[in-house]
């Protein structure tokens, strides 16, 4: 159980770095997930593998691959870091 002073978000477990996944529980408009649940019943027809699970997934992997991409666009576009403190003699 997680407690609101131990640094764990509620709708997540503890990391566990042995393991490759961790699990996420979040409370989400009930027309978002009608429309996972239609995509996760339209791909059962043609993969009996398909689930929920997989659809929210490939959401997920395709949302972090943009966002990734754009930090590092950004980090390679930036000339310095403006947060890093200036040397003594004025230059970064």
């Amino acid at each position: 159980m997680n407690h609101h002073d131990d640094g764990v978000p509620m709708f997540a477990r503890g990391r566990n770095d042995d393991r490759q996944t961790t699990e996420l529980r979040a409370e989400i408009p009930k027309d978002v997930m009608n429309v996972i649940d239609a995509t996760w019943q339209h791909r059962t027809r043609h993969d009996a593998k398909a689930s929920r699970n997989s659809v929210v997934n490939e959401i997920l992997g395709a949302w972090a691959r943009e966002k990734w991409h754009e930090a590092s666009m950004v980090m390679n576009l930036a000339p310095s870091n403006p947060m890093a403190p200036e040397s003594q003699d004025g230059r970064s």
